[in-house]
């Protein structure tokens, strides 16, 4: 099953900016724009997920996952101002955790 979702999740990025490229170009509805930003944001946590299973650390472990879990959910919850500080943060967090971790370094392909 990871393998499988390791060669599709390059796959979904591709289509997924492609369609975001798209949408500055073409008139598409406020309806198609929150479908991609919900597969992008969804795209994102997924690969966080693998990731995070990916991980000895334990700590390391829990907060990637949790990441990836909050970037899935929040695309099904309200939004307010804290859900989006929280999203931003999610994206961000695993990214600088691999900047400056040795173990996160060396387990990114």
């Amino acid at each position: 099953m990871k393998a499988i979702l390791l060669k599709v999740i390059p796959i979904l990025a591709i289509v997924v900016l492609s369609a975001k490229i798209l949408s500055w170009f073409l008139n598409f509805s406020a309806a198609t724009k929150h479908i991609i930003n919900a597969m992008m944001f969804s795209v994102i946590g997924v690969s966080y997920v693998l990731l995070g299973f990916q991980l000895k650390n334990v700590i390391h472990k829990m907060s990637v996952l949790f990441c990836g879990i909050f970037l899935i959910v929040n695309n099904f919850l309200a939004q307010n101002t804290y859900l989006t500080v929280l999203g931003i943060v999610a994206v961000l967090y695993p990214m600088l955790l691999a900047k400056f971790s040795k173990e996160l370094a060396k387990s990114i392909p």
